[in-house]
């Protein structure tokens, strides 16, 4: 339900685990929000968050878009 705290929950986690230096990644669906309600974008924006934070992550994710040109369709 909407107003209940779960982005700030989310938020806090994430920025716990980003002190720690843990992997992580994070996308917030808005209803009526553009591109941002769209899953379509979830896996390119989960990708490039995970290759700004990991390089051995980087080296895979290149790899499957360089493999599957189409993948993010």
């Amino acid at each position: 339900m909407a107003g209940t705290g779960k982005s700030t929950i989310t938020q806090t986690i994430a920025r716990e685990h980003l002190a720690q230096d843990q992997l992580g990644a994070s996308f917030f669906f808005n209803r009526g929000g553009s591109d941002v309600g769209k899953a379509r974008k979830f896996f390119t924006t989960i990708s490039f968050q995970l290759i700004r934070r990991s390089t051995f992550m980087k080296r895979y994710i290149l790899k499957a878009v360089d493999e599957n040109r189409d993948i993010t369709e």
